[in-house]
Order: structure tokens, then C-alpha cells, then sequence
């Protein structure tokens, strides 16, 4: 049993790339801008391109200058980890809001005056109302590519054109060598051609993608309704299928090493997030869905039931006991 299922890349940009023999930013950028512009329907020049998406958030910060950053658990430890690093100030307000999975984030309203940044790695959703939103490519995500990448759509043209500067060693692609100096203390976070190449594959195949995951997710959604198990429902694009863990469940790690023995993968996508991550993608078939709940319950009760063990199953449902996975 796979946690992912992965559409294959074939590469067939990369040729072009490495015909032109300039494999760091330049055309193919271009081309995935342009590309990127008709996916979400917005001018192409409001876009930016970086090496992550955590590379992105660091050039936010350091273009933003000393401010008080808020975050959510459920936000990515890298970022995190970024904003340890930033001077901060109470003058200045960066608040981010996540998308955990396909659903919308819990967090309160925008706060008034904070510059606004949304978190669309794990649901590639645009915020309108955002300065600022990031997305991500990434084999296991909704835009599952071969290479990394991040993506940022801004506000406007004029800084998106800043925060490239900042992601590109403080100068604008192709300056290099005019003897122009940089304009701001940038740092070298760009995305190449030969990322962008596999991203822009990626981006053609993840329509069909997000719509054979969602159908993927609404199958083990009503296997799990059926098997009265309380669901993390998805109401902006289904893609990581999630059950909340309860203080009185055993702890995340100890549950994914329990399921491993058991030949059922999981993840913790969003620690300290109490989230675990279960398999769920087009090539699985409902016995499997229904196998990955079994597991789970299993899991769940083997502290109090020293009885629960692979080999006493009778059919799949295992022991008779029902206990609830849902929130107490």
C-alpha cells in the first residue's frame, strides 16, 4: 500500500532547456509565468517564482523588513523556523493564514493594518483578499512534479518585480555582467529552467489530478461515514485525507509506527498539528480504504486491548469491537 500515487513526469520540457544550454532562470520561467498567469487567471507579471515555497516565504520576510510574525500551528515548521531568524518589531504586522489540506484554514479574520500572506501550498486555492499567496510544487502535492518549486501571487506587478530582486541575489534575471550593481540584499532562491521545465508539466496534468484525488477522497470519505467514523472534512478541494488525534489516542508518532507495522503508510504533515495523514489516491480500491480504517481502529485501541494483534483477525474487519476514531 502506497500514502501517494503519483503521476509520472516525463520530462519532455527539459529537452528544450538543455538545448538552449541556459539552464538557470530564463525562458522556461517565462514560459511557466505565462502559463501559471492562464491557471489562475491573473496577469502573468504578478507572479514569482522561487526555489521552494519556504524559499519564497524568506524572500516575504526579508522584502517585508523587522515585523511581528503570526503563524498557525498548522503552519509548516520550515516556516517557522524562518521567522526565528527575523528581527522583529512591534511597528509592523506579517499574519499568515494556512490551508490544511483542502480545507480552509480556522484562523480569525485579517487583522487590520498586517500585511496579509496566505499559506495555498496544500490547497493551490488563490486568496483575493491576500497581499500575498504562496503555492507549491512538489511530487506529493496538487501539483505533483518532478522538481520543487514555489510560486507567490502578489498584489501587483511591482512587487512581484521586488520580491524576484530579493530572490534572485538582489537583481532582476539577466543582469548579471551588466555591471549594474544590486539593488537589495537578495538572495540566491531562484528557480532554474530545469525546475520550471518539470513544474510546467507538472501544472498541464494537475487539473486531472486534483479531480481523480477528490473523487479518490469522497469514495474513502463515505467508506468512513458508513463505518461511523467521524471525518476532517474538506470543503475547498479534497486531498489529504485526515483524522483529527484526540489527547486520548496514542501519540501521532507511536500510531504511524503501529500502522507501518502494518504495511499502511502515514504521514504527520503538519506538526505540532494534531493531523495524521492516512493513504488515499485514484488507485486505491475501496477493500484497501476499508483495510486502512480497520488498521487505524487497530492502532488506536492496542494500548487497552493487548488481544489486538494482526494474526487473531477474523475477515477484515479484525476483532469485533467498534471503538470510535472520532473526536471524544
Amino acid at each position: 500500500m502506497r500514502l501517494f500515487c503519483l503521476p509520472r513526469n516525463s520530462g519532455k520540457y527539459v529537452h528544450d532547456v538543455l538545448g538552449s544550454r541556459w539552464t538557470t532562470s530564463g525562458p522556461m520561467c517565462e514560459r511557466l509565468m505565462q502559463a501559471l498567469g492562464a491557471f489562475f487567471g491573473v496577469d502573468p507579471a504578478r507572479i514569482v517564482l522561487g526555489a521552494s515555497a519556504t524559499a519564497c516565504w524568506q524572500g516575504i520576510l526579508d522584502m517585508i523588513g523587522p515585523a511581528r510574525v503570526l503563524l498557525t500551528d498548522a503552519t509548516w515548521p520550515g516556516m517557522h523556523l524562518a521567522v526565528s531568524y527575523t528581527r522583529t518589531t512591534s511597528q509592523a504586522i506579517i499574519q499568515v493564514r494556512t490551508d490544511i489540506g483542502g480545507r480552509r484554514c480556522d484562523d480569525p479574520a485579517w487583522i487590520a493594518g498586517a500585511v496579509r500572506v496566505k499559506d495555498a501550498c496544500h490547497s493551490w486555492v488563490p486568496d483575493p483578499t491576500a497581499e500575498f499567496t504562496i503555492f507549491s510544487f512538489y511530487p506529493s502535492k496538487l501539483a505533483p512534479s518532478g522538481a520543487e518549486g514555489g510560486v507567490v501571487l502578489t498584489g501587483d506587478p511591482g512587487r512581484a518585480e521586488l520580491l524576484r530582486r530579493y530572490l534572485y541575489c538582489g537583481m532582476r534575471p539577466g543582469q548579471a555582467g551588466s555591471g549594474e550593481p544590486p539593488s537589495v540584499p537578495g538572495r540566491k532562491a531562484n528557480m532554474t529552467d530545469v525546475a520550471a521545465a518539470l513544474n510546467l508539466e507538472a501544472l498541464e496534468r494537475a487539473p486531472r489530478y486534483m479531480r481523480e484525488v477528490a473523487d479518490a477522497w469522497g469514495r474513502m470519505a463515505e467508506i468512513g461515514r458508513q463505518m461511523e467514523l467521524q471525518i476532517r472534512q474538506q470543503d475547498i478541494r479534497p486531498y489529504l485525507f485526515q483524522v483529527e488525534v484526540p489527547e486520548s489516542w496514542p501519540p501521532i508518532p507511536e500510531l504511524m509506527a503501529t500502522l507501518r507495522t502494518w504495511s499502511v503508510p502515514s504521514a504527520w504533515n503538519f506538526p505540532p498539528a494534531p493531523l495524521l495523514t492516512l493513504p488515499c489516491h485514484p488507485a486505491m480500491s475501496n477493500e484497501e480504504m476499508k483495510r486502512v480504517f480497520y488498521r487505524l481502529r487497530r492502532a488506536v485501541t492496542r494500548r487497552s486491548n493487548s488481544q489486538s494483534r494482526p494474526a487473531q483477525e477474523s475477515g477484515p474487519a479484525g476483532p469485533s469491537a467498534k471503538p470510535s476514531i472520532g473526536r471524544p
